[in-house]
């Protein structure tokens, strides 16, 4: 009697343990299936994450508006063109002895550019008459990743370039450093105007960046005049 107990005992055991086993292997088979799955519907990479297009959507005019609603309005009689700028820029201290038409500014006084030399600072604006338009190019023997855009401000077509300096060059842009960024705006205006307009921006290694506000100044805020 006892051995028969015994057996039987020892039979529900085994049986237990096939069914574990069973267990196992399904949910074991289970969990491949689900891992083949994953793999083989697996998203992109770059799924979920905002492409170049919304990353750079240009700003809407209200939020421009909005972000140049206190800066400091400019206007020159001479240069024929008015903007405004933030009212943290420097400007500097001998304005009065920059050539008529010629705008000095910086994010500091420590780099704004000095009258009546030829140390032109992070950002000049400026005015000159008949079109010079060709006289304010990069090429490629002074500056490296050069890019340019057309652009239209104030109804007017124009340019907007970039590039390095190589630290060499001539003609109407001066020598700067090499490695300094250089971001240039040029419009001809033809007419009664009839006068070609240059905005400046230098980014050396030790200038606090201002790229932005420089870019939003010159194509929200920069209009031509007679």
């Amino acid at each position: 009697m006892k051995k028969q107990k015994l057996t039987a005992s020892k039979q529900t055991g085994f049986t237990v343990m096939k069914l574990l086993i069973g267990l196992l292997i399904v949910m074991g088979v289970g969990v491949i299936i689900a891992l083949v799955y994953a793999a083989t519907h697996k998203k992109p990479a770059t799924e979920g994450i905002p492409s170049s297009s919304q990353t750079t959507k240009a700003e809407d005019p209200e939020t421009a508006a909005n972000r140049t609603a206190d800066w400091v309005p400019y206007s020159s009689t001479v240069g024929k063109y008015s903007l405004e700028y933030p009212p943290t820029w420097a400007t500097p201290e001998n304005s009065e002895n920059c050539s008529p038409g010629l705008l000095l500014l910086a994010k500091n006084r420590l780099i704004v550019g000095r009258c009546a030399s030829d140390y032109m600072g992070q950002i000049s604006v400026m005015s000159v008459p008949n079109d010079k338009s060709k006289d304010y190019v990069l090429n490629d023997s002074a500056f490296s990743d050069i890019k340019t855009e057309n652009i239209s401000v104030d109804k007017q077509g124009g340019s907007r370039q970039s590039g390095t300096s190589k630290g060499t060059g001539s003609g109407e842009i001066k020598i700067l450093p090499e490695g300094t960024k250089l971001v240039l705006y040029t419009f001809y205006v033809a007419g009664d105007i009839n006068r070609t307009y240059v905005a400046q921006y230098q980014q050396r290694p030790r200038y606090p960046d201002t790229l932005g506000d420089f870019d939003l100044m010159i194509k929200q805020t920069l209009k031509f005049s007679k």
